[in-house]
C-alpha cells in the first residue's frame, strides 16, 4: 500500500510541477506531458485491477488540479482595476497588488493544493468522510 501512495504522490508532484511551470513562465517539455498521461493510465488501471486506492479518490484529487487550470483561465477575465480611479493614480500600489495576487495564486495556491492532495492520498479516511456527507 505504501508503494501505491508513493506512486500517486509522485504523480501529483509531477502534475503540479508541470502546472507550476506552465503558469510561471517555465518551459514544459513534451516528455513531461507524455509521462503524465502514461502514469495516469497506469495508476488508474492499477487501482482498478489491484485495488490500490479508490479510483474515485484518484479522480477526486485530480479534480483539484483541474480547478487550478480553471482558476488561471478565470484570472484572465476578472479584473478589479477597470473602474477604480484611485488605483489609476497610484501605479505603484496597483503593481504591488498584482504581484501579491500573482504570488498567492501561482505559488501559494499550488503548494496548498499539492499538500491537500497528499493529505487525501495518505489519509483516505478523510475522503471517506467527505463521501459519506454527500
Amino acid at each position: 500500500m505504501i508503494f501505491v501512495q508513493i506512486s500517486h504522490s509522485l504523480f501529483f508532484a509531477l502534475l503540479n510541477c508541470v502546472l507550476y511551470l506552465k503558469y510561471n513562465n517555465g518551459t514544459i517539455k513534451p516528455i513531461y506531458v507524455y509521462s503524465l498521461i502514461i502514469i495516469f493510465f497506469s495508476l488508474f488501471l492499477y487501482n482498478h485491477f489491484f485495488n490500490g486506492i479508490s479510483n474515485h479518490l484518484f479522480l477526486f484529487t485530480l479534480m483539484f488540479s483541474v480547478s487550478f487550470v480553471i482558476l488561471q483561465f478565470m484570472k484572465k477575465f476578472v479584473t478589479v482595476f477597470e473602474n477604480n480611479k484611485e488605483l489609476e493614480k497610484r501605479n505603484q500600489l496597483k503593481e504591488t497588488i498584482l504581484s501579491i495576487q500573482d504570488f498567492i495564486i501561482n505559488k501559494i495556491f499550488i503548494i496548498g493544493l499539492f499538500l491537500y492532495q497528499l493529505l487525501l492520498i495518505w489519509f483516505p479516511g478523510i475522503f471517506e468522510k467527505i463521501s459519506e456527507q454527500q
